[in-house]
């Protein structure tokens, strides 16, 4: 089980990585088939992820959520679960790509120095507790989308003060 674990943890950046260049490609270059592919390479990643998270919950005995390792994949599979509800529920898919690079770059950063190890501080072990932290990460994750939604569209702002209409004019919705 330790192997698969193993497995799944660099699986899982490869995935994301492969969505996030997906959407690169939608939102960059309008590659057509980019766009066919872009949400079910997401909702792959995604399920992997919750593989993941649940062989580490298995072998572990309790949610990841006892380091700062265990925690940013968290972030990174909460980040991409928001955002593909977000698309689901919009149908816009053009800013995928700098929602999920960020997932890809907390996954990268959690996969090079997990480790699964079982001990955990007691507190930590508490249900209502672990449902808390699951909970507050959801929302970490939807205030974080706003900001990168906030940042791009200062970005659109100053481009159309400037009258520069760049590929942020052209995809942004």
């Amino acid at each position: 089980m330790t192997v698969i674990l193993h497995i799944f943890t660099f699986l899982v950046p490869l995935f994301y990585f492969a969505s996030a260049m997906l959407y690169a490609a939608t939102f960059f270059g309008n590659v057509e088939d980019a766009k066919t592919f872009r949400r079910p390479a997401l909702a792959t990643a995604v399920t992997l992820h919750l593989i993941y998270l649940a062989l580490h919950t298995a072998l572990t005995g309790r949610l990841p959520i006892a380091n700062v390792y265990e925690i940013t994949t968290l972030i990174a599979f909460t980040l991409a679960l928001v955002y593909l509800f977000i698309e689901w529920r919009t149908g816009v898919g053009e800013t995928g790509f700098f929602v999920i690079t960020v997932a890809f770059l907390f996954q990268v950063y959690s996969s090079l120095f997990i480790a699964a190890e079982s001990a955990a501080p007691a507190a930590l072990l508490a249900p209502v507790l672990q449902l808390h932290i699951v909970a507050a990460l959801l929302g970490y994750s939807a205030i974080t989308i706003a900001g990168i939604y906030s940042l791009l569209y200062i970005l659109l702002q100053r481009d159309i003060e400037s009258n520069r209409f760049s590929v942020l004019f052209e995809r942004l919705p």
